[in-house]
Order: structure tokens, then sequence, then C-alpha cells
């Protein structure tokens, strides 16, 4: 048996590429489907939340029924460098134009949420401009390494608001709210545009 060695040269073009980030849902009761389960008031306001079966897309959602009150997750997240996104349909309802109900996040100096806290946006955060009408909300904030070495952004949480409430019966209402985190996009791989590769076969002839 004579072995042959064939060793046979290959052009190869590559480019540098980078696996795509993928979006997170943080949020376990987003929905309100059956309840409001793991939401809270933040006791800024004299306020409460209630769960009302009637209302949302589809039915099922978080209700601020009476006085100015902002409600947040029992859930917190220590902060990555990275894409969050607050999104929510939300209902103002209302006879008259004095209230405000609006979406933020809060940013806290403790990654248990503790400590501090700061909305993200202080004025103009997103609010719903249509009264008596379902709208989609949506926040997009993004976490730097410098923020995350400033001492003050540890932690993050979702905040839903009712403010200014002049009038009897008014009421902000929420459903589908959704918080998703996307990480940084992973660096592109270095590889040669081009290079000159043998690959030997063994023949047994």
């Amino acid at each position: 048996m004579n072995i042959r060695l064939i060793t046979v040269t290959l052009l190869l073009t590559l480019s540098p590429w980078a696996v795509p980030a993928l979006s997170q849902e943080l949020l376990t009761n987003p929905t309100f489907d059956t309840d409001i389960d793991g939401w809270t008031t933040d006791g800024t306001g004299p306020g409460t939340i209630s769960w009302e079966a009637g209302q949302g897309q589809p039915p099922g959602a978080l209700s601020f029924p009476d006085f100015d009150q902002q409600a947040t997750t029992q859930e917190c997240w220590q902060t990555q460098a990275g894409n969050y996104t607050l999104r929510s349909d939300a209902y103002m309802q209302t006879s008259g134009d004095f209230l405000e109900c609006s979406i933020n996040l809060f940013r806290y100096q403790e990654p248990n949420c503790s400590g501090n806290a700061t909305p993200i946006v202080v004025a103009g955060a997103p609010s719903i401009s249509i009264p008596n009408s379902w709208q989609s909300l949506e926040l997009i904030t993004e976490v730097t390494p410098s923020d995350l070495n400033s001492g003050n952004f540890s932690g993050i949480r979702p905040m839903l608001s009712k403010q200014s409430d002049l009038q009897a019966n008014d009421a902000c209402l929420y459903d589908n709210v959704s918080l998703t985190f996307t990480p940084p996009p992973a660096p592109p791989v270095p590889a040669p545009t081009s290079g000159l590769f043998g690959l030997a076969l063994l023949c047994a002839l």
C-alpha cells in the first residue's frame, strides 16, 4: 500500500462578526390578567392601587382610583451596563384636564433598591396626552459603565404614576407593562479578511 500526501490550498475570506444582544423581560406580572401581585405603592402619597377586572387590553389592569400615588414592583434589579426599555399601555380616565398618568424608571443607591431614589427622567417622563383612550408609552435609557461607577446607580425599578388629581372619579390605569434589559453587543471577533490555509489529506492508495 502506498500512502500519498495531498495538500489542498484553500482561500478563505473572513469578516469580523458579533453575536447580537438579546432582550430579557424582567417583570413577573406585567399584564395584570388576574391580579396585581408583585406591585405596591411606593409610599409617597395617600392613595392606593387596585386591580380592575373589567379594564385593560385584554381585561385586567392596575388602577389608581383616588389620590396621587406611584406604584412600583416589589422586585428590584441590580443595574448593569446596557439598555433598559419600559413600556406600558395606559388609560387616563378623567372629566377634566388636571390629571397626568406617566411611566418612569427610578435608580437607587443600593442594589436592593434602598437608599435615595432618583427618577431617570426628571422632567417630561412619557405620559398620556389624550384622555379616555388607551395609549402606549415607552421609555428607553442607556446605562453606561461610567454610570455604574458613579455610586448612585446600583438598583433599578419601574414606576407608574398618577399626579394632579383635582376631579372626582379620575383614575390612571395601566396594562401590559414590560421592562426589558438588552446588554451591549459583544465586540467584533478579530479575523483576517483573507488567508491561505493548507489542508493536508492522507489518501490510501
